[in-house]
């Protein structure tokens, strides 16, 4: 049977050497988070990414450019200006 953990706070929280195969992340703020030594197979990440970087490689600009090119009206709704 699958356990649930739901509206709990756990700012702060180490969680080490814990398996989260299968496990599945809804409405989580994950700011801040740094993982070390962790593997990450066949994951399936949908949401705002800001800053991320993996194995020293910051890839967040690498997934808006390629959203934006899959989505060229991606950048209509970033403009600044009026006319854009």
């Amino acid at each position: 049977m699958a356990r649930a953990i739901t509206d709990q706070d756990l700012r702060g929280v180490a969680i080490t050497r814990t398996d989260l195969t299968g496990a599945t992340l809804r409405d989580v703020d994950l700011s801040r988070v740094r993982m070390r030594g962790v593997y990450l197979g066949l994951a399936d990440i949908d949401g705002d990414i800001e800053g991320l970087t993996i194995n020293g490689v910051e890839v967040e600009p690498l997934v808006a450019a390629e959203l934006d090119r899959r989505h060229p009206e991606r950048a209509i709704l970033r403009a600044t200006e009026p006319e854009e």
